[in-house]
C-alpha cells in the first residue's frame, strides 16, 4: 500500500493503466539479503521510480524492524527490467 500511494502522486496516469492493463499484476523477486533490497531502492530512487521499504513489524518469526520487502512501481517494463531484471522469481 505504501508503493501505491506513492505512485499515485508520482504518476497517477501509469498507476492507472497498471491496474487498467494488467489487472494490477505483481511479481515477488528474490534477493540474498537486506543489503540487496536497499540497493535496489536505491537504484529505484535514483531512477526515480515509486518504491516503498518494508519493515516487519515483529509480529510472527521475523524480528521487529526487519527489512522484508522492497516494493517497486508500477512503471514501463523496461525501466523496471533495469532495477530487477538480475533477480530470479521467488520460489517455495
Amino acid at each position: 500500500m505504501g508503493c501505491y500511494k506513492k505512485a499515485v502522486k508520482m504518476r497517477p496516469l501509469e498507476v492507472e493503466m497498471w491496474e487498467d492493463a494488467s489487472g494490477s499484476a505483481k511479481i515477488v523477486l528474490s534477493v540474498k539479503n537486506e543489503v540487496d533490497i536497499i540497493n535496489i531502492r536505491n537504484k529505484a530512487d535514483q531512477m526515480n521510480v515509486p518504491n516503498y521499504l518494508v519493515r516487519d513489524a515483529g509480529r510472527t518469526e521475523v524480528e521487529p524492524g526487519s527489512i522484508t520487502v522492497c516494493a517497486i512501481g508500477p512503471g514501463r517494463n523496461s525501466e523496471i527490467d533495469k532495477i530487477t531484471g538480475h533477480l530470479e522469481l521467488l520460489k517455495e
